[in-house]
């Protein structure tokens, strides 16, 4: 769900989509005139919302089930100028932006691995001969000054490897040493050298890497199953909340890969924030039909 304000007057509305409407909804509840949206088929992958020039003349990406990528504008209008992308296959990821010297490169891969990068009006800008693994669940865009150093990077969990693909179309692939099958990976800011890190899990492990340097935490549990998992920072410590539905309970792991505390009944992942505005850290978490405010220590 984005917060976006589409009279630029301060006063912010909810832009989010189900399968088949982009709705735009303001604090009042209300939809905006002209919303819901219908569109043009069944949307597959989340929206990507851009703002240029920071100048909120918003641009939504999306995919849909007509193997197609459209781009409208903030008033659930399509674009002037832009040809909707039609793909080979069904593209499920979000489709990532990146600026290299005065060039805008939109990217994105369908689920047999065929990658997509085009310009602002919808135009191929590259014709990759490498792929990425079938139906890959998240990939990051590392920026560059050139296309040889401006690469996408994503985990292949069935060869246990991290691939860079450049925008050059040159690709590198990193021995990991884990074993990652059908693991989950996320990308965030881990360590504190401002350089993207990952989190990847799943059964009976929760892993943290630099995306160049190596390992920076390893925490087991075999009993576990782990769908989701979140960095949180306290005013004293770095954690990472690991959600396992199977047991219902959120394990807080500390940097040293042990676990600090456990949260039980949880049924959802859980949402991280600065609720109260105080400088405190609390996860809420849903239990069932309940939600439950927890200060993170």
């Amino acid at each position: 769900i984005y917060t976006v304000d589409i009279f630029k007057n301060g006063k912010f509305q909810l832009l989010f989509n189900t399968e088949n409407y982009l709705h735009l909804i303001d604090r009042n509840g209300n939809y905006v005139q002209g919303y819901p949206v219908k569109l043009p088929a069944k949307i597959t992958s989340n929206i990507t919302l851009l703002d240029y020039e920071h100048t909120k003349e918003y641009r939504l990406y999306f995919a849909c089930a007509d193997k197609k990528i459209y781009n409208y504008t903030l008033y659930g209008v399509k674009t002037e100028g832009f040809v909707p992308l039609k793909t080979n296959a069904v593209v499920k990821m979000p489709i990532q932006y990146v600026k290299v010297g005065l060039s805008d490169y939109l990217i994105t891969a369908d689920v047999t691995g065929n990658i997509y990068v085009f310009s602002r009006k919808g135009e191929g800008r590259i014709d990759f001969k490498n792929k990425t693994t079938e139906d890959l669940d998240n990939f990051y865009v590392s920026g560059g000054n050139n296309l040889d150093n401006t690469k996408l990077i994503y985990v292949d969990d069935k060869n246990n490897l991290l691939d860079k693909i450049s925008l050059a179309d040159k690709k590198e692939a990193i021995k990991i040493g884990d074993e990652l099958k059908n693991f989950k990976t996320e990308f965030t800011l881990i360590d504190d050298d401002t350089q993207m890190d990952m989190l990847m899990f799943g059964d009976g492990a929760v892993y943290a890497y630099d995306l160049f340097s190596g390992k920076l935490l390893e925490s087991f549990n075999e009993q576990a199953v782990y769908e989701n998992a979140q960095v949180a920072n306290t005013t004293d410590n770095e954690y990472i909340l690991a959600f396992d539905r199977a047991g219902q309970k959120i394990n807080v792991i500390a940097m040293d890969g042990k676990v600090q505390s456990t949260i039980q009944n949880a049924t959802q992942k859980p949402l991280i924030s600065n609720l109260y505005k105080n400088g405190k850290t609390y996860v809420l978490v849903v239990s069932g039909n309940k939600v439950i405010c927890q200060e993170l220590n």
